[in-house]
C-alpha cells in the first residue's frame, strides 16, 4: 500500500480540508499506520466525520469495505450454531464475506460486551470460531468516554491492538 500526497489531497478535497487542516493531518496519520500494517482507532466526539473519513481512506487504498456498526450488532449476528445431522455437535458459521476486506468497526466503543469478546478474537487472531480469515485489516471508530455517555472501555487486549488516533474537532478561523 503506497500512499502519495495525491491520495491525501483527494481525501482532503472530499472533506473540504486545506493544507493545515487537522483532518488532512489525521488522514496522513491513518494512511501511515495502515502502510505499517497497524490498525487505527479514531476516537472523538459524535458527528465529526470519523466514519466518513474512514470510508474515504478505505476507497483510496483500493480495498473493499465490510461495514460493521458495533453498536447495532450482537455476537449472534456474526456467529450462529449449525448442528450436524446427528445433532451431537455444532459448527459455528461466521460471516465469510469479511474475508479479503478492510473491516470498518464503527462505534466500537459502544459495542455490547458479548460482541467485544468476539471482536477481540477477530482482531487479535483474524478468526471467529473455526473460521480463519486470510487478508483482513481494520479501521475502527468510536467516542471517547468523555464524549458520550454510551461509550464503554474496551478490553485491554482489544484496545492494545489498535493505535488510538484522536479525531480533532473542527476549528473556526476568522479573518481580520
Amino acid at each position: 500500500m503506497n500512499m502519495t500526497h495525491e491520495t491525501i489531497d483527494k481525501i482532503s478535497e472530499n472533506f473540504g480540508a486545506n493544507e493545515e487542516s487537522p483532518v488532512r493531518q489525521t488522514a496522513g496519520i491513518i494512511l501511515e499506520l495502515l502502510n505499517k500494517g497497524e490498525y487505527p482507532l479514531l476516537l472523538g466526539d459524535r458527528g465529526l466525520g470519523k466514519t466518513g473519513l474512514s470510508e474515504q481512506i478505505i476507497r483510496a487504498i483500493g480495498r473493499e469495505m465490510y461495514y460493521l456498526n458495533a453498536s447495532q450488532v450482537d455476537a449472534a449476528s456474526l456467529v450462529y450454531p449449525l448442528p450436524n445431522a446427528e445433532r451431537d455437535s455444532v459448527t459455528l458459521l461466521t460471516i465469510k464475506e469479511m474475508d479479503r476486506k478492510t473491516i470498518l468497526l464503527d462505534e466500537l466503543t459502544n459495542a455490547r460486551d458479548d460482541l467485544k469478546s468476539l471482536l477481540q478474537s477477530l482482531v487479535l487472531d483474524k478468526r471467529i470460531g473455526t473460521t480463519q480469515f486470510e487478508d483482513i485489516n481494520f479501521i475502527a471508530t468510536g467516542n471517547g468516554l468523555q464524549h458520550s455517555s454510551l461509550a464503554n472501555s474496551l478490553p485491554r487486549p482489544l484496545l492494545e491492538r489498535f493505535c488510538v488516533v484522536d479525531f480533532p474537532a473542527p476549528t473556526i478561523v476568522t479573518g481580520k
